[in-house]
C-alpha cells in the first residue's frame, strides 16, 4: 500500500508498477497519464561490533557499511556522542565523548522513503588513578606501600606490575609489603614504579620513592666483671 498525493494505492510487490490516471470534466473530455511507480525491497545494514576505548584514545573513522545489494544512489550517517563529521567522514572520538557508555546509531537511506539503521554501544572508560606516598623506614623494617585506588576512575579489573620486585612482597598486586634493606651506614633510596592497566586499555605509571634508613651503630663499652659486694 502506497499513496501519492493524497490518493492511496495498492502495489503489485516489488519492481516497477505503472499507474494510470485519467480525469473527466464537466464536458464530458477526458484525458489520461500513467506514471511508473519503482517499489524498491527493504534492507538492512550491520554497523558493526561494540566498542571499547580509553578516554586517551586517539579518534577513529567508523565504517560505512553497505546493505547486500547496495543501490547506485544513497545516502549515510553516523549519529551520537562523541560523533564528527569532516566531509562526510565520520570519525568518533574519545575525548569529545567523554567517560561512559553511548549509542551511535548508522543510519543509510536510499529510493524514495527507504532507511535502514543499525546501532552499536560505545564505551569510554576513565584514566585510573591511584594515591600512593614516598615511605621512609628502617632497616629490617616490612611495612605495607599503602597504595589506593582512586574511587570512580578506570574500569574493573585492573592488573597491577612493580619493578624492580627485590624487596616486594608481591610486585602483581596494588599495595604489596615492602621489606627494607640497608647494612650500610647511609640512607639508600629506591624507587618503584608501578605500572597499573584497566579492562578499557587505559594504563598509567605511578612512581613513589623508599627511603631506608641504615640502623644506628651503638657501643656501650667494654664487657665488665664485678664483684657482688658493695662497692
Amino acid at each position: 500500500m502506497g499513496s501519492l498525493n493524497g490518493l492511496e494505492f495498492q502495489t503489485g510487490g516489488i519492481g516497477p508498477d505503472s499507474l494510470r490516471y485519467s480525469f473527466t470534466d464537466a464536458f464530458g473530455c477526458s484525458a489520461a497519464d500513467t506514471i511508473v511507480i519503482t517499489v524498491t525491497s527493504p534492507a538492512t545494514v550491520d554497523a558493526g561490533q561494540d566498542l571499547s576505548f580509553c578516554i586517551s584514545d586517539p579518534a577513529i573513522v567508523l565504517p560505512m557499511p553497505q546493505p547486500a545489494n547496495p543501490p547506485v544512489n544513497y545516502s549515510a550517517s553516523w549519529v551520537g556522542t562523541g560523533i564528527v563529521n569532516s566531509g562526510n567522514v565520520y570519525s568518533f572520538n574519545p575525548a569529545t565523548a567523554g567517560s561512559g557508555t553511548f549509542t551511535l546509531r548508522y543510519n543509510y537511506q536510499f529510493g524514495a522513503n527507504c532507511t535502514a539503521t543499525d546501532i552499536i554501544s560505545v564505551y569510554v572508560g576513565s584514566i585510573p588513578q591511584v594515591n600512593a606516598s614516598d615511605l621512609e623506614i628502617c632497616h629490617g623494617e616490612t611495612e605495607n606501600l599503602n597504595v589506593t585506588l582512586q574511587a570512580n576512575s578506570g574500569t574493573a579489573p585492573f592488573t597491577y606490575q612493580w619493578q624492580p620486585a627485590g624487596n616486594l612482597s608481591n610486585i602483581y598486586i596494588l599495595s604489596p609489603d615492602y621489606t627494607a634493606n640497608n647494612t650500610g651506614n647511609t640512607p639508600l633510596a629506591e624507587t618503584l614504579e608501578l605500572t597499573l592497566k584497566d579492562k578499557a586499555g587505559c594504563s598509567i605509571n605511578k612512581q613513589i620513592v623508599i627511603t631506608v634508613n641504615p640502623l644506628p651503630v651503638v657501643y656501650a663499652g667494654e664487657d665488665v666483671t664485678l664483684c657482688n659486694q658493695p662497692i
